[in-house]
């Protein structure tokens, strides 16, 4: 196996366990929230669990997108119906399907 390859394996399964301690620290912060019975402490802790919800779902959406298979990549195009004109159709991959199309 390649070097690099490891090394990211490496990387991503210690991203996974930190996903992992996010996700259990988000539920003490609730536990927490739902034990106080000061609203300001329960708003504010709420607050700081969805931040913690935000960051931890970006990294596994970044760590999933890592992992994915190149070969799984897509490209679609979009051309809205009376528009024959291909310049103002939307991609996501926007030179591989002009080059489709020879533009």
């Amino acid at each position: 196996m390649e070097p690099e390859k490891i090394a990211f394996d490496v990387e991503a399964a210690q991203l996974a366990q930190q996903l992992g301690k996010c996700h259990d620290a988000v539920m003490g912060i609730f536990k927490y929230a739902a034990r106080s019975p000061d609203p300001d402490i329960q708003i504010k802790a709420l607050l700081a669990a969805s931040r913690i919800m935000r960051a931890g779902a970006t990294s596994a959406a970044a760590l999933k997108r890592l992992r994915s298979d190149v070969d799984r990549h897509h490209t679609l195009t979009v051309v809205h119906r009376g528009d024959p004109d291909f310049e103002n159709s939307k991609t996501n991959g926007h030179a591989e399907a002009a080059a489709e199309h020879g533009a």
